[in-house]
């Protein structure tokens, strides 16, 4: 007879042996195992699809990791993945199956989405015009400052996440000056050397224009001399009679 675990006995369990406790407790651990028989679609190394026994539609199939998680943050992106690409097969498997119109692909992430078992699943559900299911999301009215909070409170947490570093997220993680002063700064000298190319070619071009007009003055003032130095042959032949 197994010992009946108090609350001490958890506080002084590790994670690990926790997780080992809830996967002896799984009954889809149980499913996975074959100690609980079930109505099996698919099977592979990575996750097991069942029908489920409380369907919402007929065809309601149950993607299972083969490892016990409970839910999606604790599944490696790999497992994810795999999943994925899975539902989006058994999708098409029911439409073609079993005739249906479309499918609900569900997940409940946590109790508080309605998850009941501890063990991560995905749901395919077949869908049918009029089938009765509501999957109808209630709509709600969220004030435009309270909106921008909100996206600005996931954005800082999916850059972080994601690696990414912009002037936004900057700011979001009060380091704003920083990074605004770098922004600032090259455009400054961006615009100083705009500025400084303008400068030299206004100053090129009144060179040019100042030596192309003392050219004309050296030109014509030549001429005026040249005309001054020109002998006045009508006094030369008044001279000479």
């Amino acid at each position: 007879m197994q010992k009946q675990l108090t609350e001490e006995d958890l506080k002084n369990m590790s994670p690990e042996e926790i997780a080992k406790l809830q996967q002896q407790n799984c009954i889809f651990c149980k499913i996975i195992s074959g100690e609980v028989a079930s109505k099996k679609i698919y099977e592979d190394e990575k996750c097991l699809a069942i029908l489920d026994i409380n369907p919402a539609n007929p065809g309601h199939i149950l993607l299972l990791t083969k490892k016990h998680f409970q839910v999606m943050p604790q599944v490696p992106d790999k497992i994810i993945s795999h999943l994925f690409s899975n539902v989006k097969f058994l999708s098409k498997c029911a439409l073609k199956g079993i005739q249906a119109e479309g499918t609900n692909i569900v997940v409940a992430n946590g109790m508080a989405a309605g998850q009941k078992a501890p063990h991560f699943m995905i749901h395919i559900i077949p869908r049918k015009e009029g089938d009765g299911l509501d999957f109808d999301l209630k709509k709600t009215q969220i004030p435009e400052k309270n909106q921008e909070i909100l996206r600005k409170k996931i954005r800082q947490k999916t850059n972080e996440l994601f690696g990414i570093v912009d002037k936004e997220s900057a700011n979001l993680n009060s380091k704003p000056a920083k990074i605004e002063q770098k922004v600032v700064d090259a455009e400054f000298t961006e615009k100083q050397s705009t500025d400084k190319k303008k400068t030299e070619e206004k100053q090129d071009s009144q060179e040019k224009q100042s030596e192309g007009k003392s050219s004309k003055q050296q030109k014509a003032s030549s001429k005026t001399s040249a005309e001054g130095k020109k002998p006045n042959l009508d006094k030369i032949s008044g001279l000479f009679g």
